[in-house]
């Protein structure tokens, strides 16, 4: 690996064909390791992303104070962080850099599911791309 790929944005990607990790270990997993960002794949890999850069932070703090200052007007939902993961219904564990979902829609989210990676998609997502991802994927 040279030194421009280790710079890219695009994750780590740890294949779990040889071994099962059930939602109860990966939270487990992830809780463990909160320094990383990390998601799950619907194949059920695990990703550890790096950190963002000066600019990718910068605009993510920027989306998510604009989406949740909507919501503060309107009340008609919740806004959600980027250290928050949602279990979609593909089986896949995402943490957008800004989600928000309906206030009927989460009310409804038993309790014990908010608590770790609750199963719901978000209503509207916003992720931000780095420059290394729009070069490679363009």
């Amino acid at each position: 690996m040279n030194k421009e790929e280790f710079f890219t944005m695009n994750p780590y990607v740890i294949n779990t064909d040889a071994f099962q990790v059930n939602e109860e270990q990966f939270f487990y997993f992830c809780a463990k390791n909160r320094d990383l960002r990390i998601e799950r794949d619907k194949n059920q890999n695990i990703l550890i992303m790096a950190p963002l850069g000066g600019i990718g932070g910068y605009y993510e703090a920027g989306v998510n104070a604009q989406v949740t200052n909507w919501n503060q007007k309107t009340k008609l939902g919740y806004v959600f962080s980027p250290s928050t993961g949602f279990t979609l219904p593909n089986g896949a564990m995402r943490s957008p850099d800004v989600a928000w979902i309906q206030k009927a829609r989460w009310d409804k989210v038993p309790l014990h599911d908010k608590e770790k990676f609750a199963h719901i998609c978000p209503d509207f997502v916003i992720e931000i791309r780095s420059k290394s991802a729009q070069r490679k994927n363009d």
